[in-house]
C-alpha cells in the first residue's frame, strides 16, 4: 500500500546499476542541451530563445513560485517552468508520473508534482541551487541588495522538460491545461528574484 501523497519508484530501476542503464535522453525526438554541473547557472538568453517554442508547442508556460522564510524574514519570488494536463484514468497518471519520477532521478532532478481530481498532472520545473546572483528587495528601507543561491530556470530545467515531453506522448495526456493568464515575463524578469520583508 502506498501513503498518501507518496509515488512508488520502479523496484526494477532502483536494483540495476545506473552507469548500466541506457541514457533516457535518446528517447527525445528533440536535440537535448546538456546537463550543467551544479550549482547551474541561470538560462541564458539565447538557449532559451533555442528551445522557447518547443516548450510552448508542448505546453510548457512560466509561472511565479514564492518561498515564506520565516527563520529570516522574507519571502522570495522567483519563475519556474509548469506543465499542467489531463489523462484518460488515473492508472494512466500513475504510469506517468512513475516515469517521470525516475527520469528526475537518472537526472538527478527534484520536480514538483501535483496530482488533482485524479486525472490532472501539474509539473514544476525550477533548480533550487543556481549560481549566487542579486535579488531585488521590495518593501525594505534598505537599499542594498542581497546576493545569494536562489531558486530559478536553468538548461536543466528546460532539458528536464523535453525529456518529459516524450512522457507525455508516450502516456497519452487527453488535454494540456494552459493559465488563464498566460504570462510572458521578459528575459531580465525571468531570471529575477524577488524578496519581500
Amino acid at each position: 500500500m502506498i501513503a498518501p501523497g507518496l509515488v512508488r519508484t520502479s523496484k526494477f530501476f532502483g536494483t540495476l546499476d545506473p552507469s548500466t542503464l541506457p541514457r533516457v535522453d535518446t528517447a527525445s525526438s528533440y536535440p537535448l542541451p546538456p546537463s550543467p554541473p551544479a550549482p547551474a547557472p541561470l538560462v541564458t538568453r539565447e538557449d532559451l530563445e533555442k528551445h522557447f517554442d518547443v516548450l510552448r508547442e508542448h505546453g510548457w508556460h512560466f509561472r511565479q513560485a514564492s518561498r515564506r522564510f520565516n527563520h529570516l524574514g522574507y519571502t522570495a519570488s522567483w519563475w519556474e517552468l509548469r506543465h499542467s494536463g489531463r489523462f484518460p484514468s488515473f492508472k494512466k497518471v500513475m504510469e506517468y508520473v512513475n516515469d517521470v519520477a525516475d527520469l528526475a532521478k537518472s537526472e538527478k532532478h527534484h520536480p514538483t508534482i501535483l496530482i488533482f481530481d485524479r486525472v490532472h498532472v501539474a509539473i514544476s520545473l525550477d533548480t533550487h541551487d543556481t549560481i549566487e546572483r542579486p535579488a531585488n528587495i521590495s518593501n525594505s528601507p534598505d537599499s542594498h541588495t542581497l546576493v545569494n543561491r536562489w531558486p530559478g530556470i536553468t538548461l536543466r530545467d528546460i532539458r528536464m522538460a523535453l525529456l518529459i515531453n516524450s512522457l507525455l506522448q508516450r502516456h497519452k495526456m487527453v488535454e494540456q491545461i494552459r493559465p488563464t493568464n498566460d504570462l510572458n515575463p521578459s528575459y531580465e524578469e525571468l531570471i529575477a528574484v524577488r524578496i519581500e520583508k
